[in-house]
């Protein structure tokens, strides 16, 4: 369910959704979103009295959060979680623009750094700190827990679709949620084109560019497969590389979800 702020446009909870046993989340303690460095006096109203927030985990890197930083919230912990080594994947900057995209050389190649976010040791034991907050976060019952990155797209992405898994949502129904993020991502990747094109006039560099803004299925559908090749599932992957036990799992969907199928709604159609 999207959270109408001023600043972040691409931030929503996960209220109202349906997991693969008919039960809906009904705590609205768990919310992905694009950076907070433009949140406005009243989205920060909105998070701390609606969403009672507690909790921000900033996916970015250091030069990312150094360029960009969150607007703190006050009653709410900030945590910076980097899900990879800037070094590793490559941290560009584009020739007259602000922005900053992850880059593999000079070509982008999303389905590798999807993978690499699931299967690098470094990125992986990132991802369990996150995981480890989140769970923790939602144990506490204390308020809301927030992940980000830049777009809310990848890394943002990767941790909903772990989230998602943890509370029995199946691969539809986290790829569904995932690709929501294009309703907010294709005026911002247009823009981007246009500006690589005139700074470079480069056009295969500039649609390299755009696509990098747009989730696509086979950037998740990347990292979800090498999950399933390496586990037999991804519950079975957060359970043996993201050191959250089956029985821990079972609290979190008791705290999250409603065990009345009759109160299912899908809030995206």
């Amino acid at each position: 369910m999207k959270i109408d702020l001023q600043g972040a446009d691409n931030i929503r909870n996960f209220t109202g959704l349906m997991n693969s046993r008919g039960k809906t989340i009904v705590s609205p303690a768990l919310i992905r979103s694009n950076l907070l460095n433009s949140i406005t006096k009243e989205d920060i109203r909105i998070l701390t009295e609606q969403y009672k927030l507690k909790k921000v985990i900033d996916l970015r890197t250091e030069t990312e959060v150094r360029e960009k930083p969150d607007i703190r919230i006050p009653g709410a912990e900030y945590i910076n979680i980097p899900l990879f080594h800037e070094s590793a994947i490559g941290l560009t900057h584009e020739e007259n623009s602000d922005k900053c995209i992850i880059a593999d050389g000079d070509k982008l190649d999303m389905k590798k750094l999807y993978v690499r976010l699931v299967s690098d040791e470094y990125s992986v034991s990132q991802l369990a700190k996150v995981m480890r907050h989140i769970a923790d976060g939602i144990r506490e019952a204390a308020g809301a827990v927030l992940w980000h990155c830049t777009e809310g797209k990848d890394r943002c992405g990767i941790v909903s679709a772990m989230v998602l898994a943890m509370l029995e949502f199946d691969r539809e129904a986290i790829m569904q949620d995932y690709l929501e993020t294009n309703r907010a991502a294709v005026k911002r990747a247009k823009q981007f084109y246009e500006e690589i094109l005139a700074a470079t006039g480069d056009r295969e560099r500039a649609q390299n560019a755009e696509k990098a803004f747009l989730a696509n299925e086979e950037y998740l559908n990347a990292a979800l497969s090498h999950i399933s090749r390496s586990c037999s599932s991804i519950q079975e992957f957060i359970i043996q590389k993201l050191d959250i036990s089956g029985e821990e799992m079972e609290r979190i969907r008791e705290i999250c979800l409603d065990q009345n199928p009759a109160a299912v709604h899908n809030p995206y159609l």
